[in-house]
């Protein structure tokens, strides 16, 4: 069952220190609104260098984290079906690495791996274009904009992971893996 679309750096699995929050939706409700706020606190926590003469550039990079980030874990609470949602970062020597974990029906993975795909197959900028003109046409449902967009605006590099959950028959573990350069 374990599968990956897209471009995942191995050393994103082993990075440490890494700041992880896990979400047992059995206990509580996680909404969807928090997703900026929980992005906001990981780009505090993640992003350092306050100097003066770093000012512009730590702001600018604080809130570049935070908007992956926020974009990554809308999605993981949008779509997940799972019990839990977990979130992990780490700041490496060249950029950002995230893993989101959220839980799909094992009968939805067909349908969303042919989504994904079709997110890292041609150029992200041009996808990006097509589909916002086919939304505005009225034949698009915006699926995959979040996703290219950051892969187009921000050079963000996309993976994901599709892996059997041992607790949870009919269920599978989506990670989505992102990485940040700088």
């Amino acid at each position: 069952m374990d599968s990956i679309i897209g471009e995942i750096d191995p050393a994103v699995f082993i990075l440490k220190p890494t700041l992880g929050i896990r979400f047992d939706l059995r206990h509580m409700q996680i909404r969807w609104a928090l997703s900026a706020i929980i992005a906001d606190f990981y780009a505090e926590y993640l992003v350092t260098g306050s100097d003066a003469e770093r000012k512009r550039l730590f702001d600018e990079e604080r809130h570049t984290v935070s908007y992956v980030l926020n974009e990554l874990v809308e999605n993981a609470v949008k779509f997940n079906a799972g019990p839990t949602i977990a979130i992990e970062a780490s700041r490496a020597p060249t950029g950002y690495h995230f893993i989101v974990s959220n839980g799909l029906r094992a009968s939805d993975i067909e349908k969303v791996k042919a989504s994904f795909s079709a997110l890292v197959q041609g150029d992200p900028g041009e996808l990006l274009l097509k589909r916002i003109e086919e939304n505005a046409l009225g034949g698009g449902n915006a699926s995959g904009i979040g996703f290219l967009t950051l892969m187009s605006d921000y050079g963000i590099k996309l993976g994901w992971r599709f892996s059997g959950d041992a607790d949870e028959p009919g269920m599978v573990t989506l990670s989505t893996i992102a990485r940040l350069v700088l």
